[in-house]
């Protein structure tokens, strides 16, 4: 997130600055446009003043043709000297207003050229900075596989471990069956069966007691695993007792999780 949001500002930034150049730009546009308007606003007044005195002088002189002739070629002379001055200041104006616009522009072009290198190195630095944090990414992301998969081989090593013990407890249980089912019918025997016999009937209510006390004090529900592992066996040894207490009707299943049976469930 933190490389996100440094991108966005840094993106938005660059935006923001480059949206500023433009409308400088298009000031400057603007501006010149105005001038030239204003030039050739100039020039039309001058064209209309020009005509209204020629009419002026056309009337004058049809009034007094002798007597205005020499006004008029004062006047006309004026005239010319003033126009020739006006379209000198104009020129002069107009080269001015040319070079200036000339240097805003060449101002705004360097800048603008300016904006994109800053762009482009701002670009290749993030470009730099992004690959360089990927490189990183990648190898914490390597890292943390390795170290998940070096606990998935500790924990799947337990687990064969823990089904090594139950074969084992489960391969000694039926070897004691089988054990007092050959025995032969001797009165000896048969008091060693008697005895013997309680003892393998009497591990699976205390695995159903162990269980059904650890089912009831997660009435939230707890997985068959959780509870093999924190009386420290294998799952596989509280299967048999499972199933005798959901038949029973002491405990309910939904799903992986069971749940304790209530006086209002049963």
């Amino acid at each position: 997130m933190g490389i996100a949001s440094g991108m966005k500002e840094l993106a938005q930034g660059i935006v923001s600055s480059h949206e500023e150049r433009t409308k400088r730009i298009e000031e400057i546009r603007k501006e010149t446009q105005q001038t030239r308007q204003e030039a050739k606003d100039l020039v039309s007044d001058l064209q209309a003043s020009r005509k209204e005195m020629v009419t002026q002088l056309r009337k004058d002189l049809a009034q007094d043709k002798a007597q205005r002739k020499s006004e008029v070629k004062g006047l006309l002379g004026d005239f010319q000297s003033s126009r020739r001055e006006m379209s000198s200041e104009l020129k002069k104006q107009l080269r001015q207003g040319v070079e200036n616009r000339k240097s805003e522009v060449k101002q705004v072009l360097t800048d603008a050229q300016g904006l994109i290198k800053d762009f482009q190195s701002a670009r290749n630095e993030m470009s730099s900075e992004l690959k360089k944090q990927l490189r990183q990414g990648v190898e914490s992301r390597k890292s943390e596989v390795k170290e998940m998969l070096g606990d998935f081989d500790k924990a799947q090593t337990e687990v064969r471990k823990d089904l090594k013990e139950a074969h084992d407890a489960w391969q000694e249980l039926i070897s004691k069956k089988k054990a007092v089912v050959k025995a032969p019918p001797k009165v000896k025997k048969v008091e060693e069966k008697r005895v013997e016999a309680p003892a393998v009937e009497k591990e699976v209510p205390d695995w159903e007691k162990k269980l059904l006390t650890a089912i009831r004090e997660n009435p939230n529900g707890i997985t068959l695993a959780e509870v093999a592992e924190s009386l420290g066996v294998a799952p596989v040894v509280l299967g048999r007792a499972s199933r005798s207490l959901l038949e029973r009707g002491e405990i309910r299943k939904e799903e992986k999780l069971y749940f304790p049976v209530t006086e209002e469930e049963s």
